[in-house]
C-alpha cells in the first residue's frame, strides 16, 4: 500500500496501521490526536511526513500500541519521535535496527499494570554517534524529542518508567542514552496474594543474551543495568 501526498486534519488518529506494511510518505498530519499508530505485526516505511500539532494533539509521535511485535528484520522509523505503549516484542531470529538520533519514549497502557519497555528475544542494533545518540526515555521527558504530549512540561518524568529486557540473541548498544528507566519496588498485597516485587533495572540482560555496550550513558534510572550470567562487553559506559 502507498499513502502519499495527503493531508490529515483533526482526526483522533491520522493513519492506523494494523498488520500491514505500507509506504507512508510526503503527507501532512495537522492537529491529530496521534498522527500515526502502529499495531500488531507491521513493517511500514516512512519518508518526509510533517507533524503539525494543535489543540487536539495528545501524542505528537509515531505510536506502537501494546503487544506489537517484530518478527523479521526491521528498521525503526527515525524521522519522528517513537512512543511505545506497554511492550514491544522483538521475536527470536529478527533484528530491530535503531538509527542514530532516534528518540524512543515509553508510555504506560490505559490499564496501567502492563509491563512497559522492550522484550527482546532476537537482536537490537542501536548504534548512535557522538553527535546523534539514540535515546530511550520516559514519555514525559521533554529534554529529548521535545514536548511529545504537548502538556507544556506540566507532568514531570519519573524514575522507573520502563525496562529493556534482553532475553536472548546478540545486541549492540553504542552511543545510547537511557533515562528514567527501571521499576520501583512494589509492596505485596495479601488480599490478592500478590507478592512483593523488588526494584528492576532499566536494562536487564538475561543469561542467554549477549550484549556489546559501548560509549553509552545511563542517568536518572532506578538501577542502571543488571545482568545474569551473560556475556557482556562494556567500554566507556557512564552513569549518573
Amino acid at each position: 500500500p502507498l499513502i502519499e501526498n495527503n493531508t490529515f486534519i483533526e482526526n483522533v488518529v491520522g493513519v492506523s496501521i494494523l498488520n500491514s506494511s505500507p509506504i507512508v510518505q510526503n503527507n501532512t498530519f495537522e492537529n491529530n490526536g496521534t498522527p500515526i499508530v502502529i499495531s500488531g505485526v507491521s513493517y511500514p516505511r516512512f519518508a518526509n511526513n510533517e507533524f503539525l500539532p494543535g489543540d487536539k494533539s495528545k501524542i505528537n509521535a509515531i505510536l506502537f500500541t501494546n503487544g506489537s511485535k517484530i518478527e523479521k528484520d526491521f528498521t525503526l522509523p527515525s524521522e519522528h519521535t517513537i512512543v511505545i505503549e506497554g511492550t514491544l516484542k522483538i521475536n527470536s531470529g529478527s533484528t530491530l535496527t535503531i538509527l542514530p538520533g532516534t528518540v524512543v519514549k515509553f508510555k504506560m497502557t490505559s490499564w496501567g499494570m502492563d509491563p512497559i519497555g522492550l522484550e527482546v528475544e532476537g537482536n537490537i542494533i542501536a548504534s548512535g554517534t557522538t553527535q546523534s545518540p539514540i535515546i530511550f526515555t520516559s514519555l514525559y521527558d521533554d529534554t529529548y524529542g521535545g514536548d511529545t504530549t504537548l502538556d507544556s512540561n506540566s507532568i514531570e518524568p519519573w524514575l522507573g518508567s520502563f525496562i529493556i529486557t534482553l532475553k536472548s540473541g546478540s545486541s549492540i548498544f553504542d552511543y545510547v542514552m537511557v533515562r528514567y528507566g527501571g521499576r520501583i519496588s512494589l509492596p505485596g498485597d495479601p488480599r490478592s496474594e500478590r507478592p512483593a516485587l523488588p526494584p528492576e533495572p532499566a536494562l536487564k540482560i538475561l543469561e542467554d543474551a549477549n550484549l556489546s555496550l559501548t560509549n553509552s550513558r545511563f542517568e536518572k534510572n532506578i538501577i542502571h543495568l543488571q545482568w545474569f550470567n551473560c556475556l557482556l562487553y562494556t567500554s566507556d559506559a557512564a552513569d549518573e
